[in-house]
């Protein structure tokens, strides 16, 4: 449906959309994961932070990678240190820019990424960078200036793209959105992922403002190590502080050791990892409620409640439209929920194309 659409419309003609291999999308998980971000330097395709291979086939692997990609992805800037490249594809129609959520990293989105309509580009915009050179974003608005600044210092901020924010991600998506529009280089869609008010309101305990805290913590350093800890029966939630950051210092050290690489990651400094992601969860609190008037979407997962009376979702106030997933809402990224979500985004970004170029057209008349 979304390549019919878009052929309808003349988007994709005489265009090659093709996509890097399944070897090479594997590593862009593999360096989203590990906080590897790839620039431009020289005219040459790099991962800029430092890494050290403990396996000389992960090395090679690396290195094919960046070698096929150069033919895939935009020039995303000699400084780039947020955006990440998840399924970049030739001659897209538009680009899909996915914001992290409150854990800083964009490895939740790896699913969607892999299931969207193929003329699209996936790329994501995510905080880790800092949070490992131990430099979070000091306020809101720092965070999104710079990941506005980020975009539009490349080449994806000057072709068709749409932001999707998942869960807390969709405040700091639809910053970006009103942001750019002031700019004058809107996105043709801002998508919130069944995104809520900030954790600030009251109806947040202490005890899941700290469990939420922790999670998203070990979400975005440790990934696949959350679904270990995730239920309250773990042994990880008996212990004190200075033994959690202990025994994550240990799983660290475990995995590195097997995972074949050794990236920025230092398990000796776990402790200031943690006051840097506490001090990069404050952001959240600083968000204030803006108007947006452009195009959205609302995709609400249909075990949570209703929307439509809370503050994020009374933000958008130009054509903006829900679309229910089924599931609950920490399962809306990945496997089958993924692929209802991708659907849902393809169709909406091609509509939304549609749209800009009727308008486009009726202005060129006029």
């Amino acid at each position: 449906m979304v390549l019919s659409r878009l052929r309808e419309l003349n988007i994709d003609d005489d265009q090659d959309m093709t996509q890097p291999s399944a070897a090479a999308l594997d590593m862009l998980v593999c360096a989203a994961k590990l906080g590897l971000r790839l620039r431009q330097e020289g005219g040459t395709l790099t991962f800029g932070r430092e890494w050290r291979a403990i396996s000389p086939w992960v090395a090679s692997k690396f290195e094919e990678t960046r070698l096929e990609l150069s033919e895939y992805v935009p020039d995303l800037g000699q400084s780039n240190d947020c955006l990440v490249p998840l399924r970049p594809v030739a001659h897209a129609a538009a680009s899909l820019v996915c914001v992290h959520p409150v854990n800083g990293g964009s490895f939740d989105y790896q699913h969607i990424a892999r299931s969207m309509p193929e003329a699209f580009s996936v790329y994501g915009c995510d905080a880790l960078d800092g949070l490992l050179a131990l430099q979070p974003d000091v306020s809101f608005d720092a965070m999104t200036n710079r990941y506005v600044n980020a975009l539009l210092a490349s080449r994806l901020g000057h072709q068709p793209l749409a932001l999707f924010g998942g869960s807390s991600g969709g405040m700091i998506a639809l910053e970006m959105a009103r942001r750019m529009a002031m700019l004058g280089a809107p996105p043709v869609l801002v998508i919130l992922g069944d995104t809520r008010d900030p954790i600030s309101t009251p109806v947040y305990t202490h005890y899941r403002r700290k469990r939420l805290e922790w999670n998203a913590f070990i979400e975005g350093l440790l990934p696949r190590e959350m679904w270990d800890v995730y239920p309250p029966e773990h042994e990880f939630w008996k212990l004190e502080v200075s033994e959690r950051l202990a025994y994550l210092r240990d799983r660290l050290t475990s995995l590195q050791d097997g995972s074949g690489i050794l990236a920025a990651l230092d398990p000796l400094l776990m402790e200031d990892y943690f006051t840097a992601f506490r001090r990069h969860l404050e952001c959240y609190g600083q968000w204030v409620a803006r108007p947006y008037f452009g195009r959205a979407l609302f995709l609400k997962a249909s075990q949570t409640p209703d929307v439509t009376n809370s503050q994020v979702f009374s933000m958008l106030q130009g054509d903006a439209r829900i679309h229910s997933i089924e599931g609950m809402h920490h399962l809306m990224y990945w496997p089958p929920a993924a692929s209802e979500v991708s659907t849902a985004i393809g169709e909406a970004i091609s509509d939304a194309l549609a749209g800009t170029n009727s308008e486009v057209a009726h202005r060129s008349r006029a």
